[in-house]
C-alpha cells in the first residue's frame, strides 16, 4: 500500500525520526559500555584483583574501543542512511517538480516513520 505524505510532514517526520533514532543509539551505547565496563571490572574482581584507578581507566579505554567497533554495525546506521535518502529525495522532487506538495511513501517506510508524522504540524 502507498500513501501520500506532505512535504513539509514527511520532512518534519524524518527529522523527528533521525533525532529519535540518534537518541536511541547513544543509550544503546551507553548500556553497552556500563555492561561492558561491569562484567570487565567484576571479572577482575572475582579473581581476586583490586583494580586502581588507572587500572579502571584503563578498562573504560578499552571498552569505549569495543562499543566503538561494536556499534559500528548498529540497526541504526542503516536506518539513518535510508532517512537521509528519503530527504534527497524530496528534496529532488521539490526542486524538481515546482506543483510539488505531497510525496508517496511505502507502508515500510510509514512503518518507520509513523510515531512522527503529525500531519503539517511543526
Amino acid at each position: 500500500m502507498l500513501i501520500p505524505v506532505s512535504l513539509r510532514s514527511i520532512r518534519a517526520a524524518i527529522g523527528k525520526a533521525q533525532s529519535a533514532i540518534k537518541q536511541k543509539f547513544e543509550e544503546d551505547k551507553a548500556k553497552f559500555a556500563e555492561a561492558s565496563f561491569n562484567q570487565l571490572h567484576d571479572g577482575a574482581v572475582h579473581n581476586g584483583l583490586t583494580p586502581s584507578a588507572e587500572q579502571i581507566q584503563t578498562m573504560r579505554d578499552m571498552v569505549a574501543r569495543d562499543v566503538d567497533h561494536a556499534t559500528e554495525q548498529h540497526e541504526s546506521t542503516d536506518l539513518l542512511k535510508h532517512l537521509e535518502t528519503m530527504a534527497e529525495m524530496a528534496d529532488y522532487f521539490e526542486t524538481h517538480d515546482e506543483d510539488a506538495d505531497a510525496v508517496v511513501i511505502s507502508a515500510e517506510e510509514f512503518r518507520v516513520l509513523k510515531a512522527h508524522l503529525n500531519g503539517d504540524e511543526d
